[in-house]
């Protein structure tokens, strides 16, 4: 065989592959062309490590401030620095660390609001059930315990209520879900892309067709948030039109330094989140994608020798959209007392007032428009008639 001859019998071999790999994404193609446009996203950004939201969202009325300042210690911040809002249900004022500006003028705006005091809980619990031991939940106070989310292959974490609402394949019982450079979706209807669940190929090529104007900080959860508002950009190519995203954003267990820390994780992500409910709202979709934190727990309110805290409870949780009835505080916040009523001990851990089943059914009924399998949020049924109300 001459060396021309090999040449072009490798080029033909090539082409063939190609056509071949193109033949197996073809049917991504044709279903996304009869799909329908977006319609609802649900975007959870895990804060890994259990946030101190104590110092997230400070009472400012003086009692209260009083409370926080007694047993926040070295760690409570002046009242002079933080960004002050109101909060027309709880008739009370509050203020936003330092490094929220952006999500403190997305709370003015009524695009962001505050879920006071939720956690692990099975049931409805009080200071004397907590102390005497009585309906604890399991796990309490461990990073991979609590059930604020569904761990899935490959690190891949969801919302719990998510992987329940995709079709059944009884070829593949396993969850269909995709990752991009930490951020992960899922929908409803598989999709059945070529090319495997991570970094895929034609979910990339749909991406680089996207055309945004809004900027991201190029930081972790920057880019992460980046390539979901990319990915909902494309979402009728890709054919989902209730996609369920996550992102995730590391740094949170401070056990030490914790001011310190703050300054740079509260920065990157108000800055973050502001970015991408500024891409939402460039796309005129703000209405349709409800974005919101969860992590594992608060904090202690009492700091710790190494100017850190340890792992507490309950604690506050942020929801930003267009849907969301914002300016607002939800839930009940905790009195901020050391070994006060809403205290599990004298540390300042602070008793769920609010579970996490309540607060991700809120999210799960809002996505599927009143219609969520909620089956999946074990122990909703011992909190009835307990949605917050930052949703329709």
């Amino acid at each position: 065989m001459t060396k021309q001859s090999r040449r072009s019998l490798l080029q033909f071999a090539w082409r063939t592959a190609a056509v071949a790999g193109a033949a197996q994404v073809l049917p991504s193609f044709a279903r996304a062309a009869s799909s329908v446009p977006l319609e609802r996203a649900a975007v959870c950004i895990y804060l890994i490590g259990g946030n101190d939201s104590n110092n997230m969202i400070v009472p400012l009325e003086p009692t209260s401030y009083a409370a926080y300042t007694s047993g926040r210690g070295a760690l409570a911040l002046p009242q002079s620095i933080l960004w002050p809002v109101n909060s027309p249900r709880l008739n009370a004022s509050f203020g936003f660390n330092p490094f929220l500006i952006e999500l403190r003028e997305l709370y003015n705006r009524g695009k962001l609001a505050v879920m006071a005091n939720t956690g692990l809980l099975d049931r409805p619990l009080t200071r004397i059930s907590v102390l005497s031991k009585t309906g604890l939940p399991g796990g309490l106070f461990r990073h991979e315990a609590a059930a604020y989310t569904r761990y899935l292959p490959n690190g891949i974490m969801m919302p719990p209520w998510a992987p329940k609402i995709q079709e059944q394949d009884p070829q593949d019982p396993a969850t269909e879900v995709y990752s991009l450079g930490g951020a992960s979706f899922l929908s409803p209807q598989r999709l059945h892309i070529s090319g495997g669940s991570r970094n895929n190929p034609f979910v990339i090529d749909a991406l680089r067709k996207t055309k945004l104007q809004t900027t991201f900080p190029q930081t972790q959860i920057g880019l992460q948030l980046e390539r979901i508002a990319r990915v909902i950009q494309a979402s009728s190519k890709l054919g989902i039109a209730h996609p369920v995203f996550s992102a995730s954003m590391a740094g949170f267990d401070t056990h030490e330094n914790e001011l310190d820390k703050h300054e740079e994780l509260y920065r990157d992500l108000s800055l973050s989140m502001a970015s991408f409910y500024a891409a939402t709202d460039e796309m005129g979709i703000a209405d349709q994608v409800v974005t919101y934190t969860q992590t594992e727990f608060n904090r202690t309110l009492r700091p710790n020798k190494t100017q850190g805290t340890e792992h507490a409870w309950g604690g506050h949780e942020l929801i930003m959209g267009g849907a969301v009835h914002g300016g607002d505080v939800y839930g009940t916040f905790p009195s901020l007392e050391l070994g006060g009523p809403d205290d599990a001990g004298r540390d300042g851990i602070w008793i769920p007032t609010t579970s996490n089943q309540q607060y991700e059914a809120s999210i799960a009924t809002w996505h599927g428009g009143g219609n969520a399998d909620l089956s999946a949020l074990d122990g909703l049924q011992n909190f009835p008639g307990g949605n917050p109300g930052f949703l329709s």
